[in-house]
């Protein structure tokens, strides 16, 4: 490689400097564990809003506020909740649980498909990273009027709980290091089968079922159940490394998630 073009392809490390910014301040005596009092709690800032705008409280484990921050401003109706500004500050700050409070200037507190949708994206997004969303709240303009979310949509909220306890229990029982080299360790009889097809598929059978486990817990244990009783039935005793019970598992699993029978038949 000559000299001139030595620099063309240079990989250089950079480093990045994260620096929160403090400006108004807000305090509570108490935990913020309902709707009304982190409307109280951010009124003085929200009654002046003519736009849009979402801001974020951040909690910390006892539900006390550690910081609020104004995540987006947008339009007349509507204003953009980006997962990742959502939770940039309580990143920031440490945070163990945020709740998010969106302005509706018009008065109308009644949510709009699209807040639906953003909501199931802010939750799951909590979830994956163990900062739940406790709750989304549509608050009106000067009226001070309010809406919570989890109190009228709870449902929304449920699967992410769910999942969010599942996440816990699995990094107690063990460490990601650990659950990784289980999910990707070849199976016995795959690593003594000298057909190179054969164990490709095997691998990627087992990363896919590690998939379907992770995104959808519920199809992957019903996939087990079906595979326990079809082995009972047939006098056979379930072994997980056998290549042909692994398929069947994984393509179970698919089919259960999609809501289609034609494997388990």
């Amino acid at each position: 490689m000559s000299e001139n073009n030595a620099g063309n392809h240079e990989f250089k490390q950079v480093a990045i400097r994260l620096k929160v910014k403090e400006s108004e301040s807000l305090y509570s005596p108490e935990p913020v564990d309902s709707a009304l009092k982190a409307v109280k709690l951010l009124a003085d800032f929200m009654k002046d809003m003519d736009r849009e705008c979402v801001y974020i409280i951040n909690l910390n484990t006892k539900m006390r506020p550690l910081s609020f921050n104004l995540a987006s401003v947008g339009g007349i109706s509507y204003a953009p909740m980006d997962p990742a500004n959502v939770f940039k500050s309580a990143i920031l700050t440490n945070a163990a649980h945020v709740i998010v409070l969106h302005v509706h200037p018009s008065g109308d507190t009644k949510a709009s498909q699209a807040d639906i949708e953003v909501t199931k994206r802010i939750a799951l997004a909590g979830t994956v990273l163990g900062i739940p969303l406790q709750d989304h709240i549509i608050v009106a303009g000067e009226s001070g009027e309010f809406r919570s979310m989890k109190y009228d949509m709870s449902e929304l909220f449920t699967d992410t709980i769910r999942l969010g306890q599942e996440r816990a229990e699995l990094l107690k029982a063990e460490s990601v290091t650990e659950a990784s080299q289980k999910a990707y360790e070849p199976a016995p009889k795959a690593q003594k089968n000298q057909d190179p097809d054969v164990y490709n598929e095997v691998m990627m059978l087992i990363r896919r079922g590690q998939e379907i486990e992770n995104s959808t817990p519920d199809a992957w244990r019903l996939s087990h159940e079906v595979a326990e009783i079809w082995s009972e039935h047939n006098g056979e005793k379930l072994n997980d490394q056998d290549f042909e019970v692994q398929k069947f598992i994984v393509m179970a699993a698919e089919d259960i998630a999609k809501g289609n029978t034609d494997t388990i038949k």
